[in-house]
């Protein structure tokens, strides 16, 4: 029965509510400090929604190609600003994915959002993917963009039998399905 739960596709219009509710409290704790009224009503509806999900699958696994969302194998509207928003939010401190578990609480969802938060743009990968290792995140995994897997050959150009995909998109969802080539990815990053 769990096998059966987990294949389930995931409820469009809840899966979008979900998303801008993550939006809003993400932005509400930025503003506001921990425990005012906003930033508690935020997190509790992100969560209320994040519980729904629940019910239909114990994970859910948000990546992020640039400006856009993927759930699964389907692209969010492209151009829903609100995903949009989230979107270049995650990217901009070179997140590729955040996966929510099953038995997530709202202290870890305030955590996250509290990181999101910081200035930490031009802080080295290395030391945010410290911050989110030490912060307690247990049932949120939060994966970056892997800029080894990336390599440039100067002088060539782009394969004429190269995927029509673009990159990005083919780089998130190997790195999702555990695909990832960097050969292939090599080939076509000339």
């Amino acid at each position: 029965m769990p096998e059966e739960k987990d294949k389930l596709p995931l409820d469009a219009r809840l899966l979008s509510e979900a998303i801008i509710e993550l939006n809003i409290s993400r932005r509400n704790v930025a503003i506001y400090p921990k425990g005012h009224p906003s930033v508690e009503k935020a997190l509790n509806k992100a969560f209320d929604h994040l519980g729904k999900l629940f019910e239909l699958r114990s994970d859910i696994t948000v990546a992020v190609a640039k400006d856009t969302l993927i759930i699964d194998d389907y692209f969010l509207d492209k151009k829903n600003p609100v995903y949009r928003e989230f979107a270049l939010n995650l990217n901009a401190i070179n997140i590729a994915y955040v996966t929510f578990i099953n038995g997530l609480t709202k202290d870890e969802l305030y955590k996250l959002h509290s990181l999101l938060s910081e200035n930490i743009k031009n802080t080295p990968l290395n030391e945010i993917q410290e911050k989110v290792n030490e912060s307690g995140l247990i049932h949120i995994k939060v994966g970056f963009v892997d800029f080894g897997a990336f390599k440039f050959n100067e002088g060539e150009t782009k394969k004429e039998d190269a995927l029509d995909e673009p990159l990005w998109e083919r780089y998130i969802y190997g790195l999702l399905e555990g695909t990832l080539e960097t050969d292939d990815v090599d080939e076509i990053v000339s």
